[in-house]
């Protein structure tokens, strides 16, 4: 028989809640790794669910530029809105163009992949995005995959997963452009890895080569003691940048005559007027995905308390992305659809700011159990998700009547352009050119 002693006692006493401290950390990583499994299913479901040749579709008008341009160029007449007109670059992303061709080309129809398309690159950054927290916030991954859940549920990368546009693809290109750089930094990558990623950024949107020369100058200012040493490094990721990049961007410059696409000259140049209207779709934006998405706002702050030094340069190089970024958004004049589309390739980094912040709430109620302690919060979350995926393929489809009296002070624009075009199959045919000239309003001044 064996003897008691209160020494025994409290060794088998530590070894049992060591024991259920290993089974609560197992089963709470289990519940959010299901959570984020549902999630992608949930963005694979809404896919399949979306009518994309309704006249009803969720697919924003310009998705039909890059649709056009595409169908255009698969058919032989290179680059143009109008078959047998000059080449013109109508289009901000040009490998997101090369992609719908290639579909087209191996008989794949577009317009009926584009759901799938965003819906894929939202779970790869999701994916992706795990990994960049856990630069960010090492040693925490309960708080990281609760931050990562919160961003698979924000109604605006939702809806702009659906929209028809690059945008999940310009997102996820980033990440793993950020997150290339971050791994470099730690040692884990090589240096031309980063300049390969952002070139191909770069292809997509050609706002992440200011970026690009954002993370060059971040690198070489951290490293001002030791600047020979990284030098070569930093030239190799310029390099291999140059290799992805020039080359297109040199035939593009030849082939339509410009350096830049043509909405970049369409929409910028207003000065001062631009910068105004950038800084409050800037401010306007920000709000809205702060209370849409519940970042809540306390762990944002709470983030900058939490022992900065832990992976104080991945957190620097986070903040500096996010700073460049919302410079870029103001001084390109910000953007007329709403939802927040510039901002949504910010998401990953800006919901990292939470996932700190969880870290010093966590470690302050460490005596709750994190699921507990989170649930409502993704519950709340999860509450707000839902109705966003059921307005993406549940639309009204009673429209109003089509007199002149009910069109006079008409404001639903959507339904308003279906209208317009259902009026003009019926009056024209597909030969038929139209112009079309504004009459002025006595009211509008």
């Amino acid at each position: 028989m064996k003897s008691f002693t209160l020494k025994s006692f409290f060794n088998q006493l530590h070894e049992k809640s060591v024991n259920n401290l290993v089974l609560a950390f197992v089963f709470n990583n289990l519940v959010l790794a299901f959570v984020l499994f549902a999630i992608s299913g949930g963005y694979l479901y809404i896919a399949q669910k979306i009518a994309s040749h309704s006249l009803f579709s969720v697919y924003v008008d310009d998705a039909f530029i890059h649709l056009r341009f595409a169908h255009n160029f698969a058919s032989g007449y290179g680059f143009v809105w109008n078959r047998g007109a000059a080449p013109v670059e109508g289009f901000t992303s040009f490998l997101y163009v090369l992609f719908l061709i290639l579909l087209e080309k191996i008989g794949i129809a577009p317009i009926s992949t584009l759901p799938y398309i965003g819906a894929l690159f939202t779970i790869l950054t999701l994916v992706i995005s795990l990994r960049l927290f856990e630069w960010i916030n090492p040693g925490y991954p309960f708080e990281n995959k609760v931050a990562v859940i919160m961003l698979g549920l924000s109604p605006h990368l939702l809806h702009w997963s659906f929209s028809g546009l690059e945008t999940t693809l310009y997102t996820f290109l980033l990440t793993a452009s950020a997150l290339a750089y971050l791994s470099y930094r730690f040692g884990h990558s090589p240096s031309w890895l980063v300049g390969s990623i952002f070139g191909v950024c770069a292809l997509t949107r050609p706002e992440s080569i200011a970026l690009f020369g954002i993370t060059i100058l971040f690198d070489l200012i951290l490293d001002l003691a030791n600047l020979r040493k990284r030098l070569t490094n930093v030239l190799i990721m310029i390099f291999s940048f140059g290799i992805v990049f020039i080359p297109v961007f040199l035939w593009k410059w030849s082939y339509f005559g410009y350096p830049f696409p043509n909405t970049y000259y369409a929409k910028t140049g207003a000065g001062l007027i631009q910068i105004q209207g950038g800084l409050l779709y800037l401010v306007k934006s920000l709000l809205n995905i702060s209370l849409r998405s519940l970042v809540p706002a306390i762990f944002i702050v709470l983030a900058f308390q939490w022992k900065l030094y832990r992976g104080y340069q991945a957190r620097l190089y986070i903040l500096t992305i996010i700073a460049a970024s919302c410079l870029i958004i103001v001084t390109n004049g910000g953007d007329h659809f709403p939802g927040a589309r510039f901002l949504i390739s910010m998401l990953p980094f800006l919901f990292a700011l939470p996932s700190i912040g969880m870290t010093f709430f966590s470690n302050y109620f460490r005596k709750i159990n994190s699921v507990i302690l989170y649930a409502p919060l993704l519950i709340l979350t999860i509450t707000i998700w839902f109705p966003s995926a059921e307005a993406i393929f549940n639309h009204p489809t009673d429209l109003r009547p089509t007199n002149s009296t009910n069109l006079q002070y008409f404001d639903d624009w959507i339904s308003g352009y279906i209208l317009m075009g259902k009026e003009l199959h019926h009056k024209a045919s597909p030969e038929d050119t139209i112009a079309y000239i504004t009459k002025h309003h006595p009211k509008i001044r």
